[in-house]
């Protein structure tokens, strides 16, 4: 007969309710969504010279992006990480390979 999971009680004891800590979670989420949403509504416009109301829609934004994306200025960058920046470091002591003895067949 199967038995429940270990993992839904804790070490004091207590019973771990999965679906509240989902809803919290997916409540979080959505409050932090709308929270850069609003901020959007309220202040974005402040950060923009010269721009009308229309700029804002998501559409607007998008095909902003894209053109920018596109355009001749950033065909001429490069895009590296910033590891190929500096290149292949010693690696640690503590990673190094160690010569393992032969395993002896039996």
């Amino acid at each position: 007969m199967p038995t429940a999971p270990a993992a839904t009680t804790t070490t004091t004891g207590k019973e771990v309710d999965y679906v509240s800590k989902q809803a919290n979670l997916t409540a979080q989420i959505e409050s932090e969504r709308m929270a850069a949403k609003r901020w959007w509504q309220d202040y974005g416009q402040c950060y923009i010279d010269n721009s009308k109301p229309e700029d804002f829609t998501y559409e607007n934004r998008i095909k902003k992006l894209q053109e920018k994306l596109a355009s001749e200025k950033s065909h001429g960058s490069s895009r590296q990480t910033t590891s190929a920046s500096y290149g292949i470091g010693e690696p640690f002591k503590e990673c190094t390979t160690k010569k393992l003895p032969p395993v002896k067949k039996l």
